[in-house]
């Protein structure tokens, strides 16, 4: 139950009330809304042809766990195909060039940290997420990719807890995507604890924009700032979705945000 009251708050904040309600009259009675049927559609042909296995993009060969939660996972699809936020997954490649240390705040299902020790991209990897069945799917996740020693497991990012890292490793990659709570995490004190990392955040507007131009004002104190948005997508690139309708492979694509998505990049000086 607890789980249920956690996942329904991420709803709310993510999408609204109106898609929480949706969601949960989906959830009680079992029955998918037509985009939702569009797109389980494509994955069980998806599924069929591949299992859950990614086959393009940097990630490839990875292994995706089929443990369910209570919806279909908007990016599913996409994680197979190689184009979940690869704007965001290029970037942070880039940055591993320029040291050797990441860190997932928000890791969700581990898609990242997985991935990135799956492919040897970074040595030193600590995933952060404050839900425990989530921890176990990235648990479950690392073993099936065999690479469950290389990722540091623990619950909610503190000041502490990133001193200790940072004090460790010295300069780091950081994705943080924790559904409006990076406003509070990255305070003044926190970005000069960070300020020789490399940092990717996903930015949430749930309570309109004050926070959000004033994390803006205090980055550009410490860090060369950019804002990125999700530039397109082409499903017509995959034969796999060639039988699908263009309603169909859109659909396929879409990674089910609410709104334009915008990323904050933040580079040292």
């Amino acid at each position: 139950m607890k789980y249920y009251i956690k996942k329904s708050h991420k709803i709310y904040r993510k999408y609204g009330f109106i898609d929480l309600i949706v969601k949960t009259i989906l959830f009680i009675f079992r029955k998918p809304n037509e985009i939702q049927k569009a797109q389980i559609n494509v994955w069980n042909n998806l599924s069929k042809m591949y299992g859950s296995t990614v086959q393009y993009g940097p990630f490839k060969g990875m292994q995706i766990s089929k443990k369910k939660s209570w919806e279909l996972e908007y990016g599913l699809i996409t994680k197979i195909l190689g184009t979940y936020e690869e704007q965001i997954l290029n970037i942070l490649i880039k940055f591993s060039k320029k040291n050797n240390t990441f860190i997932d705040i928000g890791a969700a299902d581990g898609f990242y940290v997985v991935g990135m020790a799956y492919k040897n991209i970074f040595r030193n990897i600590y995933a952060f997420e404050i839900n425990r069945q989530s921890q176990e799917v990235i648990k479950l996740n690392s073993k099936l990719n065999k690479c469950k020693k290389n990722i540091y497991i623990d619950s909610e990012a503190s000041y502490l807890k990133l001193k200790k890292i940072i004090k460790l490793r010295k300069k780091c990659t950081i994705l943080i995507d924790i559904e409006g709570g990076e406003f509070d995490l990255l305070s003044i004190k926190v970005l000069e604890l960070l300020k020789n990392c490399n940092i990717v955040c996903e930015l949430h507007l749930f309570y309109g924009k004050k926070k959000y131009y004033e994390l803006i004002k205090n980055a550009k104190k410490i860090f060369h700032c950019k804002l990125i948005k999700r530039k397109f997508f082409n499903p017509n690139k995959f034969k796999e979705l060639d039988n699908f309708s263009d309603n169909e492979r859109l659909l396929a694509m879409s990674e089910g945000r609410k709104d334009n998505q915008e990323w904050l990049i933040l580079t040292p000086k």
